[in-house]
């Protein structure tokens, strides 16, 4: 919401969120960075939150609030018709991009231990792929409500690894004669210098967005 901005408290060395003129809270000294955590979603808000920048720097990403009776309810298991018309004008209304993480709501795992969960870690989920719509389907029936979030504004490794990956690619770090494409960034470096050298084909990161379906 536009009643959310980000402050930097030079006081006390730190950057705060506030909303409607009272502070919500630090981005940075949170019980998830202290952890040893990444800061994904620092400050929940319900039903979105909204992308927060320090400058350049994205200090939280964008969030959905989805709660499983929102979308077709009562419904069969796995993807049903209903099911994938009632996401879709779920997304129209509320404006969720294609490509998203996911996770149970803060709260929903807290009585079986927040941290040993394994399905508290963000899921990528394609919502166009019939396969992660599955996985997403039966995520909101177990837990009912689900935090969407959204990607950075350009794609990042771990989008473009698990895109590839969809499509039965296999990703490596490194450059070989087995290797049959290099996608590259506007600073190609020496993966880009090795591919020509041994023949490889390299494209560029839109070429891929393309070539991928993005």
């Amino acid at each position: 919401p536009a009643d959310a901005e980000v402050v930097v408290d030079e006081e006390r060395c730190d950057i705060r969120l506030r909303a409607a003129g009272e502070d919500v809270g630090s981005l940075v000294r949170s019980v998830r960075l202290v952890s040893g955590m990444h800061p994904f979603f620092p400050l929940d808000r319900t039903p979105h939150a909204p992308r927060l920048r320090v400058g350049d720097v994205v200090v939280q990403r964008e969030a959905w609030y989805v709660e499983s009776a929102a979308i077709a309810e009562p419904r069969t298991p796995g993807v049903s018709a209903a099911f994938v018309s009632g996401l879709e004008r779920m997304r129209s209304e509320r404006g969720i991009p294609r490509w998203v993480f996911i996770r149970p709501a803060p709260g929903v795992l807290s009585a079986r231990g927040w941290g040993r969960d394994k399905d508290n870690k963000p899921l990528y989920i394609d919502l166009e792929s019939v396969v992660f719509l599955d996985i997403l389907e039966r995520r909101l029936r177990k837990y009912g409500t689900m935090v969407f979030t959204g990607s950075l504004e350009t794609m990042t490794r771990l989008e473009a690894k698990a895109r590839a990956e969809t499509l039965g690619a296999k990703v490596t770090d490194s450059v070989s004669k087995k290797t049959d494409l290099v996608v590259v960034g506007a600073d190609a470096g020496s993966k880009a210098r090795k591919a020509a050298e041994l023949g490889v084909r390299v494209i560029t990161e839109q070429e891929w967005r393309e070539l991928a379906g993005f």
